[in-house]
């Protein structure tokens, strides 16, 4: 069976965190473009690295749902970022 190209992502995306505003257990949603490494991680308002969901390995393309429990973690403002190659994203969650 041959994929349909025109089916495939094109891009990267980070999509936003639900549900938002957060509770102690989150949901990130990412379209993957292509395999390659990547890194997907949660820093705090000083840049500080929180926790990596994901790295460094390959996923397969398509549309991933990664899950963070904060609930060991203070409350407020953090993000959540994407890097692969040339490409980065950060949303605020």
């Amino acid at each position: 069976m041959e994929l349909d190209k025109s089916q495939l992502p094109n891009d990267y995306a980070l999509y936003q965190n639900y549900p938002n505003p957060f509770n102690p257990m989150l949901s990130i949603a990412i379209t993957v473009p292509n395999q390659s490494n990547f890194k997907l991680a949660i820093y705090n308002t000083l840049g500080e690295l929180v926790d990596v969901l994901f790295e460094e390995r390959s996923l397969s393309v398509g549309d991933h749902t990664f899950y963070w429990n904060a609930e060991n973690n203070t409350s407020g403002m953090y993000f959540v970022k994407i890097e692969s190659g040339n490409f980065s994203e950060t949303k605020k969650i």
